[in-house]
């Protein structure tokens, strides 16, 4: 029960840092749900992070765009 709720958290952590929510926004948050601190949060990020499987990409092309050419 408690892997799962912390699974959760790290969850919730990883959708508000994609939508940009600072660490401290977050502990902010998290003291209505589960009080913990930023450094504790930016911890558990890191690790579900590194826990997470990236597809590797095979094929891809790189656009470089100029704003000065005409």
């Amino acid at each position: 029960m408690k892997t799962e709720f912390f699974s959760v958290l790290n969850h919730v952590y990883q959708i508000l840092r994609v939508n940009h929510v600072s660490y401290e926004g977050i502990s902010d948050l998290m003291e209505v749900i589960f009080p913990q601190g930023k450094d504790t949060i930016l911890r558990a990020f890191n690790d579900s992070m590194e826990e997470t499987d990236f597809p590797v990409l095979e094929n891809f092309n790189i656009v470089h765009y100029d704003e000065q050419h005409p």
